[in-house]
């Protein structure tokens, strides 16, 4: 979990425990989510004595963002409230998502046909967001190369360290040119505000099946 707070009052060493240990109560209930894809941002400030101190907190999660405010007389009272609403979002936002998984794998059973219930996603309630096009995705590697290589370094590093023994592995430009082609060509992409992770998603598949199959026929595709 990356995580930035930034201070406008004075920084304790009570505060600093505080944070601490409100974050890793929060890490402990974000292990469904990988943790690179997980952003916290906090600010902390004193606007004056009579208003005591102000937390605002903003949790960005590949399946959406969340915020809390916390106000108290001192910044540890004011972190403990503004985690303690977080994570009762998080909660429920981990609730929806629950329910909405369960009703994906039910569809389709006989038992549903009986169900006079109608998910909200098929609602007109519903604003539907685009989906991700072919220039979206040339754009944002024409911006965000980097980050896309960058993240499959680390992975392919992890996974060249935990062989036994060692081998020389892929390397992060045959990873990125297979995650850029799969992404191109794939007719089911998702949502726009999912295409980072989801092009995260691709490269770890391509890992995967590089190293139950070689990497062939990716290659092969390439160079067609």
């Amino acid at each position: 979990m990356n995580v930035h707070v930034s201070y406008k009052v004075q920084k304790t060493p009570d505060l600093e425990k505080e944070i601490n240990h409100q974050i890793e109560k929060l890490r402990k209930r974000l292990q469904v989510f990988r943790p690179e894809l997980i952003h916290l941002k906090g600010i902390v400030e004193q606007n004056s004595p009579r208003e005591g101190t102000h937390v605002s907190l903003n949790l960005r999660l590949p399946s959406g963002q969340l915020a809390a405010q916390g106000k108290a007389a001192s910044a540890t009272a004011a972190f403990k409230s503004a985690f303690d609403e977080l994570i009762q979002q998080l909660t429920r936002h981990k609730d929806l998502l629950r329910a909405s998984h369960k009703w994906r794998r039910q569809k389709g059973t006989p038992q549903d046909s009986a169900e006079p219930g109608v998910p909200f996603e098929q609602t007109v309630a519903v604003v539907t967001p685009p989906t991700i096009s072919a220039d979206d995705i040339r754009s944002y590697v024409d911006v965000n190369l980097s980050r896309l290589e960058r993240f499959v370094d680390r992975e392919l590093y992890f996974r060249h360290t935990a062989e036994e023994p060692p081998g020389d592995g892929l390397s992060t430009g045959e990873v990125v040119d297979e995650v850029i082609m799969q992404a191109l060509s794939d007719g089911s992409r998702p949502e726009k505000i999912a295409l980072e992770p989801w092009l995260y998603r691709l490269a770890i598949q391509a890992m995967d099946e590089a190293a139950l199959n070689g990497w062939t026929v990716g290659a092969a595709r390439i160079c067609e």
